[in-house]
């Protein structure tokens, strides 16, 4: 299940209060605390439309970034066993763990990363001695059965002499 909200490049969250019984979110992804509230769906959808369309007005008339700024580093708490894992196939890739982990999060993102790039060049490699062999196959089967055909014709001669 879904419950994030996406319009105009922002992001925002769905969340619900049993006792108030309202629906309510915040934008996310931004350096100030922006936050809407409905007591229906669409409501809250709109409400944080309107949210958003204020928060970049509000920055541009005060001259601010209005998009929170990520530094590029952040802390996974993992099982020991999968870190230890991870950093073998590092090591064996001739990687550290960080570009082991920024290939990952790439490849789940679907964004792929220099190391699928050299996977697909090997993989077409492959493919085009697959594809000569299958050609030498054919052209040697072909050798084959005109060789054989010929040896029947012949001994087919000598039968009726």
């Amino acid at each position: 299940m879904n419950k994030v909200l996406q319009y105009n490049g922002y992001y925002g969250s769905v969340d619900f209060s049993l006792d108030d019984g309202v629906l309510y979110g915040k934008i996310l992804f931004i350096n100030d605390l922006v936050t809407y509230e409905a007591e229906t769906l669409p409501g809250l959808i709109t409400a944080f439309h309107e949210e958003v369309d204020d928060y970049i007005d509000f920055c541009r008339q005060v001259g601010k970034e209005p998009e929170k700024s990520f530094k590029g580093t952040f802390n996974v708490r993992i099982d020991p066993d999968l870190h230890r894992r991870a950093a073998i196939k590092a090591t064996l890739q001739g990687i550290n763990l960080n570009q082991f982990v920024t290939n990952a999060i790439m490849h789940e993102l679907d964004e792929r990363p220099e190391a699928d790039d050299e996977y697909k060049r090997e993989l077409e490699n492959i493919t085009v001695s697959v594809q000569a062999l299958n050609q030498n196959f054919i052209a040697a089967t072909a050798v084959g059965a005109i060789s054989n055909f010929r040896s029947i014709r012949h001994s087919g001669d000598d039968s009726d002499v």
